[in-house]
């Protein structure tokens, strides 16, 4: 058993329809096609066994794996996280600008360069902000 599945909260349905546009073509097709169905188009159990041929249990089980495998594969990539994270950094750089506060504006954007460049060193982060503002 993984760790994150150990400790973590279960993945919300946002979540899994979110893991299904970053990851969902590295699922087979049957496993991407139920999660599908039942994430986004909210068909039931029994409806997507009569669609598929497969048992409702069948389902189930396709649910499961596929969940677990968008789990591991966002633990292991990231993606979403990270996109989510770029999303707070920009919206909190609006604000400052808006707010006319170019200190924490540059320090947002700094943050925001670290977030989509990591490893870069802090003094070329602020070489660059400072070159945008």
């Amino acid at each position: 058993m993984s760790k994150r599945s150990e400790h973590a909260p279960e993945p919300s349905h946002t979540d899994i329809c979110l893991w299904l546009d970053y990851y969902g073509e590295l699922l087979s097709e049957r496993q991407r096609g139920v999660l599908s169905l039942y994430y986004n188009e909210d068909w039931s159990l029994s409806e997507i066994a009569d669609e598929t041929g497969l048992s409702r249990q069948g389902v189930h089980d396709q649910i499961r794996r596929g969940t677990a495998r968008l789990s591991e594969l966002e633990e292991a990539l990231a993606l979403s996280a990270r996109d989510r994270q770029i999303e707070k950094l920009i919206l909190r750089a609006l604000d400052r600008e808006e707010a006319d506060d170019r200190e924490a504006l540059r320090l947002c954007l700094s943050e925001l360069l670290a977030s989509i460049r990591p490893g870069t060193e802090e003094n070329e982060h602020k070489r660059m902000i400072h070159g945008l503002i």
